[in-house]
C-alpha cells in the first residue's frame, strides 16, 4: 500500500528526473546523476523505480497529462465544436512544441 509520503518521493523523484532529462537526455542520464538530484540515494530509486526508463516513462506520462490539461483548459469558454476542435489543436501543438524545445533527447 502506497502512502502519501511514498507517493511524494515518487514525485521528487520525478521532478528531480525531468531536470536531468533536461540537461542531459535520457541516453546520456544515469541513475547516479538522478539520485545527485534529488538528494537520495541511488538505491532509493530503485525501491521506487526498475530503471531510469521507468523514470522517464513516468516524466512523458505527466508531461503528457500536462499538455493536454492545458489544451482542454484553452477551450474551455469556446461553444462552438468547430473552433473548440481548432483551437484545442492549435494548443496541442503549441503545448507540444514548448515541451519539446526542453528536451534535447526528443529533438535528436
Amino acid at each position: 500500500m502506497k502512502t502519501n509520503k511514498d507517493e511524494q518521493v515518487r514525485q521528487n523523484i520525478i521532478e528531480a528526473a525531468k531536470v536531468v532529462f533536461q540537461k542531459w537526455g535520457l541516453y546520456k542520464s544515469t541513475m547516479e546523476d538522478i539520485a545527485k538530484e534529488t538528494g537520495k540515494a541511488k538505491s532509493t530509486l530503485y525501491y521506487y523505480f526498475k530503471n531510469k526508463e521507468e523514470i522517464f516513462e513516468q516524466v512523458v506520462r505527466q508531461e503528457l497529462d500536462e499538455i493536454i490539461f492545458n489544451s482542454l483548459n484553452s477551450i474551455r469558454d469556446l461553444t462552438s465544436a468547430r473552433e473548440k476542435l481548432k483551437k484545442f489543436i492549435t494548443a496541442m501543438l503549441n503545448e507540444v512544441k514548448n515541451t519539446i524545445s526542453i528536451y534535447s533527447l526528443v529533438k535528436g
